[in-house]
Order: C-alpha cells, then sequence, then structure tokens
C-alpha cells in the first residue's frame, strides 16, 4: 500500500508529465486522506485547471487558502484560475495581494505584474496595462516587448478616436 507521500510523488509525476486526469484523481485521493494538507488541495486545483475545469480549481484552491491563509503563493494562483475563467477583477485582487504580501517568490514577484497587464488590458484599461507591462519590463523580461507594442497601439487607436469624435458638433458655415 502507498503512503501519503508516495501518492504524492506520484501525484507530481503525473501533473508534470501533463496526465492530469491521472494527476487530479490523485490529489482527490490525497486531500480525503490528509483534508488538512493545503498542498494536496492546491496540486488538485492545478490539476482541474489544466484540465479546463476552473471553477472546480478555484474552490480548490479556496481550500488552500482557508487551511493557510497567509501562504502568499496560493493568491497567485488563485489568481490565475481566475484569469483563465475572464474574472479579472478578481484575478487584479488576487495578484495584488501576492504582491504586497510577497517577500520571497522571486519568479513569482516578477511574473505577477504581467499578469495583472494582461488582466487590465482585457478589462480595456489599456493605460494601466501598460504600467504594469513596464513595471514587468524592468524586471527584465524581454518577451513582453510585443505586448506592450499592442497595448501602446491600442491607446494610440483609442486616442485617435477620441480626437476625431471630440470635433466640433456644430455645422460649418458655408457662405454663398
Amino acid at each position: 500500500m502507498l503512503t501519503t507521500a508516495d501518492l504524492d510523488k506520484v501525484a507530481y509525476q503525473s501533473f508534470v508529465h501533463s496526465d492530469y486526469e491521472k494527476s487530479a484523481d490523485l490529489y482527490r485521493q490525497l486531500t480525503a486522506l490528509a483534508p488538512e494538507n493545503y498542498d494536496y488541495w492546491l496540486g488538485l486545483a492545478r490539476s482541474l485547471s489544466w484540465l479546463g475545469r476552473g471553477q472546480e480549481a478555484e474552490a480548490a484552491c479556496v481550500v488552500s487558502i482557508i487551511l493557510k491563509p497567509d501562504e502568499p503563493s496560493l493568491y497567485f494562483h488563485r489568481g490565475t484560475f481566475r484569469q483563465q475563467q475572464k474574472n479579472y477583477t478578481g484575478a487584479i485582487e488576487d495578484y495584488k495581494r501576492f504582491l504586497r504580501d510577497s517577500a520571497l517568490y522571486d519568479y513569482w514577484v516578477d511574473h505577477a505584474p504581467f499578469e495583472l497587464g494582461r488582466c487590465f488590458e482585457a478589462l480595456g484599461e489599456y493605460q494601466t496595462s501598460l504600467k504594469w507591462y513596464t513595471h514587468y519590463t524592468i524586471a527584465s523580461r524581454p518577451y513582453v516587448a510585443p505586448h506592450i507594442a499592442r497595448v501602446k497601439d491600442k491607446i494610440a487607436k483609442l486616442e485617435q478616436n477620441q480626437e476625431t469624435n471630440s470635433g466640433s458638433s456644430e455645422p460649418e458655415n458655408k457662405s454663398s
């Protein structure tokens, strides 16, 4: 019989090898065996997310947060699950909380501003999106350049439309 530690290793390896059905099933078993272990709930959430089951993923992540509310990385993950469901406002809250509370998660701290830029872009808040993308670039991530270019283009188009629409509404005075 496998111990929970053995089962956890198999579940993680299944996840790493993209066998998300098996991974989700094993993490479900682990959460039944040790419901107080937030890592198992997070493993279940991540597996469900890859299966396209965002609401279930978010629900499992919420259990993780209830079990360990002071763990900043859980808010990053929930932000990701919310973003996948197009709940950009909720994702923004989670990413900001993560950034506020994080100190040691170098990769995630660098990556969260990029995800914030994507959320604000999806909401049509291009100026705010550009600020977050720019912050991300400062963290030396060169592959964000196409996102910055796209958002700058959207801002330019919006400004052009505003200028076109703000022209005089009075008819021209034509003399004969």
